[in-house]
């Protein structure tokens, strides 16, 4: 069986045959009395199996790890920390050899004469105390929890902001403060809606108002009231039983208007970016400088391919590359 691995090129090094076949490793020592023994019978030298590597690094230069690296960022593959680590992306081995070649992930992105700060967006999303004091803000006005214990643990946390809070200002109750907020006033027991007649006009309040009464738009919308959302959901089960308790049909709030809903749409808008000059081929429809995956995707729904959405607009498909 030793023989028959070494013909085969199999590595032989103790531990890759513990890995690869335990019984065989058990049985060299226990019908030889040693691996080494076991080997010498086979007419294998212990020593040049010792020397051979249980496998060879992928990464074995800088040279290679900054090559690497690039050739992420031309696929468009994240560099930051997480996605190195987890994710359908991650390079472990990468990010591994990388920090024993330069120490740091961060001297491997210099090395590679990329911008640290803009590989790491998506890690430390508030680069700044002003984005910061902004965040806090926002959350503050769409009713969304602040202190510490809500912003840390929850549905509605958001670790990065603490962090990056008490990094720039020291403690969080400062960070929230500078935004222009009691921090003692942030108290549970003092929400915005108290009651389910205070719940229930405010919905009625937004639907007269015509403005968005879909889950999400509440959550992120331009008209967010999270602080809506949470006690609704909290007093009724359900955000469509508060919806139906304000007399409201839950099917007509939870379809919100598409951004092209129709073909007209849809080509007036080909024909504003044609003319704009802000190209309407597929690439710069999804990565180039001014997106709209929108309108690619709605386009196609609408005429079946993009070539046909682009010839309803009147412009010619084999003009496109070069708007």
């Amino acid at each position: 069986a030793l023989c028959a691995r070494a013909l085969t090129g199999r590595a032989l090094n103790w531990t890759a045959l513990v890995k690869a076949d335990k019984s065989l490793a058990t049985a060299t020592r226990r019908l030889f009395g040693s691996y080494d023994k076991a080997l010498m019978k086979a007419g294998l030298d212990p020593r040049n199996i010792r020397k051979a590597p249980v496998r060879q690094n992928k990464y074995r230069t800088k040279e290679q790890v900054v090559s690497a690296v690039l050739l992420r960022r031309l696929a468009e593959k994240p560099l930051n920390h997480q996605a190195m680590l987890k994710g359908e992306a991650k390079d472990v081995a990468l990010y591994m050899r990388a920090r024993r070649l330069f120490g740091t992930w961060k001297a491997t992105i210099e090395a590679a004469e990329l911008n640290y700060e803009n590989v790491n967006l998506r890690t430390h999303r508030y680069r700044t105390r002003a984005m910061v004091v902004k965040e806090i803000k926002r959350r503050h006005k769409a009713g969304m929890p602040l202190r510490a214990t809500e912003i840390t643990s929850g549905p509605d946390r958001d670790n990065n902001l603490y962090l990056r809070g008490r990094h720039f200002f020291k403690t969080w109750q400062t960070a929230v403060e500078k935004a222009g907020i009691g921090y003692r006033s942030l108290s549970p027991a003092k929400g915005k809606y108290p009651t389910q007649e205070k719940v229930i006009a405010e919905i009625k309040r937004r639907h007269k108002s015509r403005l968005p009464l879909n889950a999400e738009a509440l959550r992120k919308g331009p008209h967010p009231d999270h602080a809506l959302l949470t006690k609704a959901t909290r007093t009724y089960g359900s955000w469509r039983s508060a919806i139906e308790a304000a007399g409201i049909e839950y099917e007509k709030v939870m379809k919100p208007r598409r951004k092209y809903p129709s073909a007209d749409d849809l080509i007036g808008e080909i024909k504003r970016r044609h003319a704009a000059g802000l190209g309407v081929h597929a690439n710069a429809l999804s990565r180039g400088e001014y997106p709209d995956k929108t309108l690619y995707h709605r386009g196609r729904e609408e005429f079946g391919t993009w070539k046909a959405a682009i010839t309803a607009a009147g412009v010619r498909y084999s003009d496109i590359r070069k708007s």
